[in-house]
């Protein structure tokens, strides 16, 4: 019974494969290239204790925040998370910060 769901669902994932544009694909791999990019750059920005990358990596709005794992409360909009960052850069006299495996991005309506 399994072989015959798979059989009957072949069809609609071509069908779904070729509704998706080339250019589509294409869109979405060099968006997924940048989010990776910013996110090496954030690690490296971190990593070096750079205000002023880090700075170019925020959006200097009132939304933004930021919770770290020894927080007890939210910094919420971008003087408080400068701010966050900059004790967090005095705080610690060396950060090393990477990731353990390849980020899974998922782009959708202008969102990711």
């Amino acid at each position: 019974m399994d072989r015959l769901r798979q059989f009957a669902a072949a069809p609609l994932i071509l069908l779904a494969l070729t509704l998706i544009e080339p250019a589509s694909i294409a869109q979405m791999d060099e968006q997924s290239r940048a989010i990776k990019a910013l996110i090496e750059s954030f690690e490296r920005a971190l990593s070096t204790r750079d205000m002023r990358m880090l700075e170019q990596l925020w959006a200097h709005e009132p939304y933004v925040m930021v919770v770290s794992p020894r927080d007890k409360s939210f910094s919420i909009g971008w003087d408080a998370v400068r701010n966050h960052w900059a004790e967090v850069f005095e705080f610690w006299s060396y950060l090393n910060v990477s990731l353990e495996a390849e980020p899974h991005i998922r782009i959708r309506e202008g969102m990711a």
